[in-house]
């Protein structure tokens, strides 16, 4: 009799475990404080996210863009795939001088486990902005083009 148990409550964890997991990745998006370096970031992503290479070039500062051509971005197979995967939230904002550093808590799940769910984790991405003719731009590589001005 106890062994049922221990499975039922095994498989009653289990189930709690995806549903808490979907509730996570499902919840509405937080538009943040329009003009902010943590919106500039969301802006970013979202457009990463669209493919729209124009606008995430638009994000960058006049130094990355220089480093980062739009044909460089449009040739290249980046991890945009993982973003579409994954739930981006605003972790914290740090300014140090003219920077701003801001980070995001990315979790990702992978969809080939059972129920359409697998393994997930969580990893932090920083990104520094500078202000720029008045508005925030992206100043090094972000993810997920980190690799954009390497040889």
């Amino acid at each position: 009799m106890s062994k049922y148990w221990i499975i039922g409550s095994g498989v009653a964890l289990g189930a709690l475990l995806i549903v808490a997991i979907v509730i996570a990745l499902i919840r509405d998006a937080v538009i943040l404080a329009e003009g902010s370096p943590e919106r500039t970031v969301q802006l970013y992503l979202e457009a990463v996210s669209d493919n729209d290479f124009a606008v995430v070039r638009e994000m960058f500062s006049s130094e990355l863009k220089g480093q980062c051509t739009l044909d460089y971005m449009v040739s290249r197979s980046f991890e945009r795939q993982s973003l579409k995967d994954s739930r981006v939230v605003h972790d914290t904002t740090n300014f140090v001088d003219d920077r701003a550093i801001v980070v995001f808590e990315v979790t990702q799940i992978s969809r080939n486990g059972p129920f359409g769910i697998g393994e997930g984790w969580s990893r932090d991405e920083h990104y520094t902005l500078i202000k720029e003719k008045g508005e925030w731009r992206l100043s090094a590589n972000p993810w997920p083009y980190q690799s954009c001005a390497q040889p």
